[in-house]
């Protein structure tokens, strides 16, 4: 990320202002995760599916530890809370990651073995995610047929334990919290005057946004966009950004955008069309 920043900032102001999207989960291209990266995420993203730990490294190759090297990291199929100092190692960051294998493709496969303790983990442990990723330029089919029938017959040798099709968001939701209300998030935000400066002022009027601001996206009329920071009113609960010559003036803007998620995964949005 650090050779990157401007590209995924472009990125993500892209997305959030034209199509009123932001990200709630990640998996990291080619599973990789640096400290730069790891940091990122805990800013705004609360679950990570980067983790490729396995049980059996058969399928590691040696080739891609220069990518994504996850063998230090818990094998279990449960999300667990990174350290700081290290992404792979249990620790008292705010962001869950958890495991996601491959499938059709040459390394870190998910075989039969790792279906077979993903279950297991599930008795233990009360709850799993056995999560996978494939590339979506080519056609899937061929591997989605081949992994579900396989999933179905390893589940017959598990009666106690029920599963359900989910997407990355509602699986890591349900299970690592109890009890997750609706509409338990929400942003408001609004351009004024004070103090001879024009100012972005948001606020988080319900719930506790994930990380120490929202998310700031500004496109020009030129149709530039920018991501900067706030400043802080109130601590996690009031931010603020001042239009002037040291920033941007308010009269080149288009549009400015604000997005922010909670540890839960709910999400709030709120867009000022100037």
């Amino acid at each position: 990320y650090d050779n990157a920043y401007s590209i995924v900032h472009e990125i993500l102001c892209r997305r959030l202002i034209d199509q009123e999207w932001f990200p709630t989960v990640n998996r990291a291209g080619f599973h990789a995760i640096r400290q730069d990266s790891s940091f990122f995420l805990e800013q705004w993203i609360p679950f990570d599916f980067s983790n490729q730990s396995m049980y059996s490294d058969e399928d590691m190759q040696s080739d891609t530890h220069r990518y994504g090297d996850w063998r230090r990291a818990p094998k279990e199929w449960i999300p667990y809370h990174p350290s700081y100092g290290d992404y792979q190692v249990p620790g008292n960051m705010n962001r869950y990651t958890t495991k996601c294998l491959n499938i059709g493709t040459r390394q870190n496969l998910l075989n039969d073995y790792e279906i077979e303790m993903a279950f297991k983990d599930a008795q233990t442990n009360g709850v799993a995610i056995l999560s996978f990723t494939n590339h979506d330029f080519r056609n899937m089919e061929i591997d989605i047929d081949d992994i579900y029938p396989r999933i179905a017959r390893i589940a017959k040798n598990y009666k106690d334990v029920s599963f359900v099709h989910s997407d990355a968001v509602n699986a890591m939701q349900k299970t690592v919290f109890k009890d997750i209300g609706l509409d338990t998030l929400k942003l408001t935000s609004k351009i004024i005057q004070e103090n001879s400066m024009t100012k972005l002022i948001v606020n988080c009027v319900k719930g506790h946004v994930f990380g120490s601001q929202p998310y700031l996206a500004i496109k020009t009329k030129e149709g530039r966009y920018y991501h900067d920071n706030f400043n802080e009113r109130e601590h996690l609960k009031s931010w603020e950004y001042i239009f002037d010559r040291s920033t941007i003036s308010v009269e080149s803007i288009d549009k400015v955008a604000v997005a922010t998620n909670d540890k839960y995964g709910n999400q709030s949005i709120v867009l000022n069309d100037l």
